[in-house]
């Protein structure tokens, strides 16, 4: 929620929070707790420019869509490392972001 309100300019009261996701970490050493939420409509997005590059929106049912959950592969650190991608439209989501995506899909559908 925290680092909701620090880079897109979401309010904690503006959320109606119904659960988390599992804690995740990364493999930049940093550990997630994912929050989900969902968000009163008149929310305007104000994005942090020394946070965020981009922000946009997918639809739920695309993201929910198994079709579109990629298994990767690249090198990290030295290492070969899987990740997922979700790619949408020219967008490329992956990393955290997208293991949290499948991680919400496997505990709704799977």
């Amino acid at each position: 929620m925290r680092e909701a309100e620090e880079e897109i300019g979401l309010a904690p009261s503006l959320v109606d929070v119904r659960g988390v996701l599992a804690p995740l970490a990364t493999g930049t050493g940093f550990k997630i707790f994912p929050v989900l939420g969902l968000v009163d409509a008149a929310f305007k997005i104000r994005p942090n420019p020394a946070e965020v590059a981009e922000a946009f929106e997918v639809p739920f049912a695309f993201l929910m869509d198994p079709e579109n959950h990629l298994l990767k592969s690249g090198q990290f650190a030295g290492r070969t490392r899987s990740y997922y991608e979700v790619p949408y439209l020219h967008h490329r989501i992956w990393g955290a972001t997208a293991r949290m995506i499948v991680d919400l899909y496997r505990r709704l559908f799977a």
